[in-house]
């Protein structure tokens, strides 16, 4: 094997392509991210990556609370904007009629149409250079009709394709 820079190697790896909402009673934000992953069967855990500057961050920070959701193909145009607007001068839900629903166990919304949401409390959190990571026991989840997307070189994959 040829040696080379990380990050080429690390285009290798299929990502799951996931929104995670997060809110603090008073305002609710989803942030797109490929840094989620189960780490846990007993219980129930999976852990997110969130940049520090991002509000989703300070949401989580402040009620350490989160959702990951699933996403279909047909939510990649919802996808492409939760992973660059800020809700720090918009909120991204309302702006871009987000449907959601309301939680069971935590105050993060769920996104109405992916195929499945998480709702998790913060277990822990390790300070990651510019990203903290959050790990959140499964308190609830949530199935709907669709197939989950992932990630590979910047390109959509759908498992069995």
């Amino acid at each position: 094997m040829k040696e080379v820079q990380p990050g080429e190697a690390l285009d290798d790896l299929i990502k799951p392509y996931t929104i995670v909402t997060s809110s603090d009673g008073r305002q609710s934000d989803a942030m797109t991210t490929v840094w989620a992953s189960q780490v846990s069967f007993d219980p129930p855990m999976v852990m997110i990556s969130v940049g520090k500057k991002r509000k989703t961050h300070e949401l989580i920070e402040n009620s350490g609370e989160f959702v990951v959701n699933t996403l279909k193909e047909s939510q990649k145009k919802v996808a492409d904007y939760c992973g660059h607007a800020s809700l720090k001068s918009q909120d991204k839900l309302k702006e871009q009629d987000i449907q959601v629903q309301k939680a069971s166990k935590v105050m993060a919304p769920l996104l109405k149409d992916s195929p499945s949401s998480l709702e998790c409390k913060v277990f822990s959190r390790q300070d990651c250079g510019d990203h903290t990571v959050f790990i959140g026991e499964v308190v609830a989840a949530h199935k709907e009709e669709g197939t989950p997307v992932g990630l590979f070189k910047n390109d959509l994959v759908t498992p069995g394709k």
